[in-house]
């Protein structure tokens, strides 16, 4: 048995640090001596230490930790490694795509913050939206959850013989925008309206509907770059708007030409942004 300094000097895992992995379970002392509260830590936990470690730094987050460390199938363990690796090589080629950006921007000489939020031009399109079959999911969601609700989406769909075409898009509810909780429809448009029976052992998700959207008017351009950027998308538009003789009369919307499905970089990426509008 380690006293709680020894383990921490073994492990190089601070004392503090310990005390927080006992208090959510995640690692928790041997014994607690009732009358000093000394924690001692057993000559076995040390591999156990040492495997939080290498979780940590694969980027797994402490409450990912503790059920790979409590579930022992390692067909799930396949899973999750699969899904760190899709994750982490996304913030690679993000990381990859802000030093492009950065060097870029140093070559351009004087006026470097000015230069950083430049607008593109966006051309404005108004014309009428035929009627649409999806499948759609609602809820408030991170955007980053938005790529899996897409996937997952897909896959129901082609397990109920909806035929999805390999777009998809979201629909913005609500006035304000938390990049962690928005009021978010990502949908997916079907070519089967209706579906066709069950394959063996598929069962469609609950929380997925089949909708039509039905046809509307909207005025909508093409935001090419970063997502980051869209924002300049959304401002032209609503700029536009108040300028004409339109007014918005639905929830503003974004179908993905060009996305991260696409293995392409960033700075290709083509989001369609449109607002339902109607004559004033």
């Amino acid at each position: 048995m380690y006293k709680i300094s020894h383990f921490s000097k073994q492990t190089k895992l601070s004392p503090r640090m310990l005390r927080h992995y006992d208090s959510i379970g995640l690692l928790q002392p041997q014994h607690v001596d009732e009358e000093t509260g000394y924690r001692y830590y057993a000559e076995a936990q040390f591999q156990d230490a040492m495997e939080i470690i290498r979780l940590k730094r694969f980027g797994f987050s402490l409450e990912q930790i503790k059920g790979l460390l409590e579930n022992h199938d390692p067909e799930y363990f396949r899973g999750m490694l699969r899904m760190q690796i899709r994750t982490s090589d996304q913030l690679l080629r993000e990381g990859s795509s802000i030093i492009d950006e950065m060097e870029q921007l140093l070559s351009q000489g004087d006026d470097l913050l000015g230069r950083m939020v430049q607008a593109e031009a966006y051309g404005m399109y108004t014309g009428v939206e035929p009627e649409r079959y999806v499948i759609r999911k609602r809820a408030v969601m991170a955007e980053d959850e938005m790529d899996e609700t897409v996937e997952n989406l897909h896959e129901d769909a082609e397990n109920r013989g909806l035929f999805p075409y390999n777009l998809s898009g979201a629909v913005y509810h609500g006035e304000d925008h938390d990049r962690n909780a928005v009021d978010v429809e990502v949908f997916v448009p079907i070519r089967n309206k209706t579906g066709e029976p069950q394959p063996s052992g598929s069962n469609p998700c609950p929380e997925h509907q089949l909708a039509v959207f039905p046809s509307h008017t909207v005025v909508t351009t093409l935001h090419t770059g970063r997502y980051d950027d869209i924002g300049f998308a959304w401002h032209a538009i609503e700029t536009w708007i108040e300028q004409s003789d339109y007014k918005q009369s639905g929830s503003p919307y974004e179908v993905f030409l060009r996305s991260t499905e696409s293995a392409v970089s960033e700075h290709e990426y083509v989001t369609r942004v449109c607002y339902p509008v109607e004559k004033s």
